[in-house]
């Protein structure tokens, strides 16, 4: 094989680990065959994220991992100082007045001369704002003049194919970051939230929905995606998700429907609605048609109103529970036999609740748990605005470039 095929096949290699992280310990692996080294490391450096080593080949695991321990910040200390204002594609061997300072550093003492590493080749191949790479080849002996030069032209010639893939590679780093944070985002909020494709299958769950999908009541998933209690339901939540996926953003509209449930628990409350691909949901879409659906259940609902109501009056538990029984229009004998007291027991704490809570009648007390549900309801869906256009707190996560 010539040398350009070979070059050619390299420089294919290394895009292909851009897109395949794992490929790049093969890659160097082939670079060491080509410039005849015993080790080689790619290591990126940043000012704010420190030094990380992306892949290495050629030294044992234990001294892999006592580089990566015990030296690595040192290391990239120097190569910082000897390259770092340098053209990419500049190479340092000991051949450039890069012997002296090598030698003398932590790294060649305790760690390279161990190993029989006599001789270093620092190819700068990623310059981008306060990032910077370099490719280090070691070996045991000077390298000479001849086969020096070959491996510097070498490595000088692949630096600009390194900081186009590195780039890449980093673009894919970011936005699988920004994804697992989107998807950490939506994990803390209370009501199940699927992202699925036009035809209904879902494509994203958070925890509150893939536990709902554990425990099937009315609604589930199979390979014909989200499924209602009926066929009926099931064809309007289908209909629902297929206009809110529509690839015309000014015919994509949303829509709600409640599900009944076989355990005869209060009805599921969705809400489905437009992965609008202008905000960070495509992050979780992939950029396809999707739609979004939620999911709300009004048992646990009330489970959050009662929180509030016993957090804002000082409630105590018995008078939370008839609060919140007469606050969803319950009559106080209803209210009475469902929580077992008698109706006198009820009265009592229906009293102290009024004056607790500052209302005269019990329907001043629904207004108010009305109220009250209707922020929760407002409270996750700004949640899941933000949620849409970055991480929880409003900020995308950081990365390298």
């Amino acid at each position: 094989m010539s040398k350009v095929v070979e070059t050619e096949a390299l420089i294919d290699a290394i895009y292909d680990a851009a897109l395949e992280p794992a490929r790049w310990a093969a890659l160097l692996e082939d670079i060491r065959g080509h410039t005849h080294v015993a080790t080689a490391q790619l290591t990126l450096m940043d000012a704010n994220l420190g030094a990380e080593t992306i892949a290495s080949s050629g030294a044992s695991p234990t001294f892999a991992r006592a580089y990566e321990d015990q030296f690595l910040s040192s290391s990239t200390v120097w190569c910082n100082q000897m390259a770092a204002s340098r053209p990419l594609g500049t190479v340092l061997t000991n051949n450039t007045g890069f012997r002296t300072a090598f030698e003398r550093s932590d790294f060649y003492q305790y760690w390279a001369r161990p190993l029989g590493l006599n001789a270093v080749a620092v190819a700068k191949v990623f310059h981008e704002s306060a990032s910077l790479g370099f490719l280090c080849c070691a070996t045991e002996r000077l390298i000479n003049r001849k086969s020096g030069d070959q491996a510097e032209e070498l490595l000088g010639r692949l630096a600009i194919h390194f900081q186009r893939a590195l780039r890449v590679a980093l673009r894919i780093s970011s936005l699988s970051q920004e994804r697992d944070d989107a998807g950490s985002a939506l994990d803390l909020l209370k009501p199940a939230i699927f992202v699925v494709s036009r035809s209904a299958c879902v494509t994203y769950a958070n925890r509150a929905a893939q536990a709902l999908l554990s425990q099937p009541d009315g609604l589930g998933s199979d390979h014909a995606g989200l499924q209602a209690s009926t066929p009926a339901l099931t064809r309007r939540l289908h209909e629902l998700v297929g206009r809110a996926a529509s690839t015309n953003p000014g015919e994509a509209v949303g829509g709600a429907m409640s599900v009944d449930r076989p355990s005869r628990k209060r009805a599921w409350q969705v809400l489905v609605t437009p992965a609008h691909r202008g905000t960070s949901w495509a992050t979780l879409t992939g950029h396809r048609e999707a739609a979004v659906v939620l999911v709300i259940d009004p048992e646990a609902e009330e489970g959050s109103v009662s929180e509030v109501l016993q957090a804002l009056y000082g409630l105590t538990p018995a008078e939370t529970r008839v609060a919140a029984a007469v606050g969803r229009g319950q009559g106080l004998i209803a209210t009475a036999d469902e929580l077992g007291v008698c109706q006198s027991t009820a009265r009592t704490h229906l009293r102290q609740v009024f004056v607790k809570t500052d209302t005269r009648r019990q329907a001043e007390l629904v207004r108010l748990v009305d109220r009250i549900t209707l922020l929760r309801h407002q409270q996750n869906a700004w949640t899941m605005e933000r949620t849409s256009h970055g991480t929880s707190d409003g900020h995308l996560p950081k990365t390298r470039a």
